[in-house]
């Protein structure tokens, strides 16, 4: 924190250009820290209030991966679907969203995991399936020449004792064979109009708590 006069913390130079010499911002009571500034960059303090967003962060990936070599009913990460959050504050809350597409052969099931770390979230009860996860999607007739469009959002309330790194990521798993599914192009290429290949994202929001 700067100490001093108001002059000292905001300085004006000749052309009228303002200058905050300052690396700390507090409420109106000096308990509250609103905003911080290191690593040549300004980011929002604990002190904001309850439901703003402290940070947001994405990852977007655009080349095509797929689950070859995986066995069938083994859930596994998919690479390049993950984001890594420094917490701000034990105290918030992290909204999830994801956005991906696949491709699958005809009569397979492809499901999706969300997790935090090594814990599963965004899951419904059992009521007596295989599986209670975020998404799960099963292709037929035709489907296998096109992309199928996954999108999710959930609101992850994890009970933190630091601000250690939180990863989160996306799984995938084949229920039903070991036939490859593959992120971002179609199942069957054959034609050339089966050849697009899309754009998958995860981002997390971290929002006051």
């Amino acid at each position: 924190n700067k100490t001093g006069t108001q002059n000292t913390v905001l300085s004006t130079d000749g052309s009228g250009n303002n200058t905050l010499n300052a690396n700390t911002i507090k409420d109106g009571s000096a308990t509250k820290t609103l905003a911080e500034y290191s690593s040549s960059a300004w980011s929002w303090g604990s002190g904001v209030p309850t439901g703003s967003c402290l940070q947001l962060k994405s990852t977007t990936k655009t080349d095509v991966t797929s689950t070859s070599g995986l066995s069938v009913d083994t859930l596994a990460d998919i690479t390049g679907m993950s984001v890594v959050m420094t917490p701000k504050t034990t105290t918030s809350k992290f909204f999830v969203t994801f956005n991906v597409f696949v491709g699958v052969n005809t009569g397979d099931t492809i499901t999706f995991q969300l997790k935090r770390d090594t814990t599963d979230i965004a899951k419904g009860d059992d009521g007596g399936g295989y599986q209670c996860t975020a998404e799960s999607i099963r292709f037929t007739g035709d489907q296998k020449y096109s992309m199928y469009n996954v999108s999710h959002s959930f609101l992850d309330d994890p009970t933190l004792s630091d601000l250690s790194n939180i990863t989160y990521k996306l799984q995938w798993v084949n229920l039903y064979s070991t036939t490859t599914v593959y992120l971002n192009r179609s199942y069957d290429r054959l034609a050339a109009a089966d050849r697009g290949d899309c754009v998958s994202t995860i981002s997390v929001m971290e929002i006051a708590g």
